[in-house]
């Protein structure tokens, strides 16, 4: 950027920074941000379209850091590798990123993430997620997850059937997540070591994802 600009990387990553600032803004008053605070998550979801939602973890890679604690929270047995993650809500009708959760070290697992965060889902909402979330039933819901053979023996034609449905559905939520890293800066190797600066470019790649997503929506309806 400073080559194309004709300017200093100093001041590209100065303009960055404010810039983002600005960005955010400008999708905030979009309404095209998702929420943040779990305490309006039930309130949030209640408002849309549909009852059918998707729950899905997403890991994105970052600098190895130089402390060593650091280095042990942020490494991602999964991975391999040095991560930040967040999870994400969304809205199975219009494919939008209903919930972002706040950016976590990669070494803490999804569920955890969930029950740290307390979520709360509307009555009678229907929620598709992945083994990574075993164990997560929030009350109220029906939650609908793939089944794992057991060991010896083999899924029955029903379970495979279900285990099939679950998986046409939920390849709708990478989609989405596919969108989000659209923006090089939440897809690459995040290397910018500014507080929470990791966090705001989530949610303004997540922001990007539902102001294009809607503009579709619009034209198609």
């Amino acid at each position: 950027m400073a080559f194309l600009f004709e300017t200093s990387q100093g001041r590209v990553n100065e303009w960055i920074h404010t810039l983002s600032i600005v960005l955010q803004m400008a999708l905030g008053e979009a309404h095209a941000l998702p929420e943040r605070d779990p305490k309006n998550l039930e309130q949030t979801l209640a408002l849309c379209l549909s009852v059918d939602f998707i729950i899905d973890g997403t890991e994105r890679h970052i600098q190895r850091p130089h402390d060593a604690i650091a280095q042990q929270e942020k490494y991602s047995g999964k991975k391999k590798a040095h991560t930040v993650k967040n999870n994400l809500i969304i809205d199975l009708e219009e494919r939008l990123v209903r919930y972002l959760s706040q950016t976590f070290a990669g070494r803490i697992h999804d569920k955890r993430i969930c029950d740290e965060e307390d979520y709360t889902f509307p009555p009678g909402c229907v929620l598709f997620k992945d083994m990574g979330f075993q164990g997560f039933e929030p009350a109220n819901v029906c939650t609908y997850q793939p089944k794992k053979k057991p060991r010896g023996q083999e899924l029955t034609p029903a379970d495979k059937a279900e285990n099939t449905m679950i998986a046409s559905i939920r390849i709708l939520v990478e989609h989405v997540i596919a969108g989000v890293k659209r923006c090089r800066i939440v897809h690459d190797v995040f290397r910018n070591t500014k507080a929470h600066f990791d966090d705001l470019v989530m949610e303004i790649a997540c922001g990007l994802h539902n102001f294009r997503a809607t503009l579709r929506y619009t034209i198609s309806a």
